[in-house]
């Protein structure tokens, strides 16, 4: 008979990608926001995952959208400011740019 250790790795091996595209996320949340979450899967005809995943990727799309070209450059390639260097709506993206004075 198999060890609970043994049962949550055959489970996460399961469940889990060796390509990285699959990962488990344990995290703690209000009450409320899990329900609310619950809520809108249901309506939406999602699982609990499927709809974290859309929301995810919805907010980084809109994010990413209203970052200068050097911001979005520091935000994929991960080096230097790591502050979102927002554009403002209407603004043009090439003029927002700021270099930090850190």
């Amino acid at each position: 008979m198999a060890t609970p250790a043994e049962r949550q790795r055959a489970y996460r091996a399961r469940h889990t990608s060796g390509d990285g595209t699959r990962t488990i996320v344990n995290l703690m949340i209000d009450g409320h926001a899990y329900l609310a979450l619950k809520q809108l899967a249901r309506h939406k005809g999602m699982n609990l995952a499927k709809l974290v995943e859309a929301l995810a990727t919805s907010a980084e799309n809109r994010a990413v959208a209203r970052m200068s070209a050097p911001a979005q450059k520091v935000y994929h390639d991960g080096e230097g400011d790591p502050r979102p260097l927002l554009v403002p709506p209407g603004a043009h993206p090439a003029t927002q740019y700021k270099k930090s004075t850190r």
